[in-house]
């Protein structure tokens, strides 16, 4: 919600987890708080990523950062 309110596109929005749980929790709210409201809506993804114990030590956030 916090990015759609700072004017991001819903199209350009992904949430990453590392739990199937997370995942379901964070759809859940979504569908429930935001997929109803035009101002809001729902990011374009919501996925589980691989992490396999590994750090994540980069999020590539593009080119138009700011």
């Amino acid at each position: 919600m916090y990015m759609r309110l700072l004017g991001y596109p819903a199209q350009k929005i992904s949430i990453l987890t590392t739990y199937n749980g997370q995942k379901f929790l964070i759809r859940d709210v979504l569908s429930k708080r935001c997929a109803k409201n035009p101002l809001l809506g729902m990011p374009m993804k919501v996925r589980r990523i691989k992490n396999e114990g590994k750090v994540i030590r980069k999020i590539d956030l593009g080119n138009n950062c700011g």
